[in-house]
């Protein structure tokens, strides 16, 4: 179960950043309207931060009382979370994978100064 949390918590993490790398830079749209109004800010990837954490901590909850109910929710949202972030991570496209890759770099890299 910790490792179906971790690697939930990676997607999701991944999928924030991702989202905002290539949101800003007009490669793409937010496909979830209620997030539409904060993509591209910093907000979003506070939310998604704070959100994925919460998820993963009631999951291992319900998981100490029901751990076959944890574990299949758990499977489905990791599968989820890989189906719409291993395709961006694995492009196809060697520049466009190593383009996400520097800009996802060069993301992390501004936002950790703003807290130096």
């Amino acid at each position: 179960m910790k490792y179906l949390l971790g690697l939930l918590i990676l997607f999701n993490i991944s999928d924030g950043v991702l989202t905002h790398f290539l949101i800003t830079n007009g490669l793409a749209h937010e496909g979830n309207p209620f997030l539409v109004p904060i993509v591209g800010e910093t907000n979003f990837l506070i939310l998604k931060v704070v959100g994925v954490l919460l998820c993963a901590l009631i999951l291992w909850d319900i998981y100490r009382r029901h751990p076959g109910l944890a574990k299949v929710s758990t499977s489905c949202f990791v599968a989820f979370y890989g189906v719409i972030v291993l395709p961006l991570i694995t492009s196809p496209s060697k520049e466009r994978g190593r383009n996400l890759k520097r800009g996802a770099i060069a993301l992390l890299d501004t936002h950790m100064n703003k807290f130096r």
